[in-house]
C-alpha cells in the first residue's frame, strides 16, 4: 500500500486501529473540502490567495531590481523586505497546496482501508 510520504510518516509504527482511524479522519476531511469547493466564497478565497501570491512575487521582483547599485545598508533593508515577501509567498503556496495534498492522502487512505477490509475478509474466510 503506497501512502504518501507525509501520511506514511504519521501512521508508521501505529497500531492498525490507529491507522484505520487516521485514514477515516483523512477521508472525512477531504469530504469537507470537496463540499467547500462548491461554495462561491471559498472559490473566491482561493482566487484571492492566488492573486495575493502574484502581488508578492511582483514585489520581490521590484525590490530585487533595486538591489543593484544600492549601498550596503540599503541592501540589508531591501533583503529584509524581500525576505518578508518571500515568506508570504511560501505561506500562501503551502496553503494552496494543502487541499490537493489532502485529496491525494484521502485517496491513499481509501486504498488502505480497502486493503484492510480485503485482508479481514480473507482472514475471516481462512479461519
Amino acid at each position: 500500500m503506497a501512502l504518501t510520504e507525509i501520511n506514511k510518516l504519521k501512521i508508521e509504527g501505529e497500531t492498525k486501529e490507529a491507522q484505520i482511524k487516521y485514514s477515516k479522519d483523512l477521508i472525512r476531511a477531504a469530504a469537507r473540502y470537496e463540499r467547500l469547493t462548491s461554495l462561491r466564497d471559498f472559490q473566491d478565497m482561493l482566487y484571492d490567495l492566488e492573486n495575493l501570491k502574484v502581488v508578492h512575487e511582483n514585489e520581490v521582483k521590484g525590490w530585487t531590481q533595486q538591489l543593484e547599485g544600492s549601498s550596503f545598508f540599503k541592501k540589508l533593508r531591501l533583503m529584509e523586505v524581500i525576505a518578508t515577501h518571500q515568506i508570504r509567498i511560501n505561506q500562501i503556496s503551502e496553503a494552496l497546496a494543502y487541499f490537493p495534498k489532502l485529496i491525494s492522502a484521502a485517496n491513499d487512505a481509501r486504498m488502505f482501508l480497502r486493503a484492510v477490509t480485503e485482508e479481514e475478509q480473507v482472514n475471516a474466510t481462512g479461519n
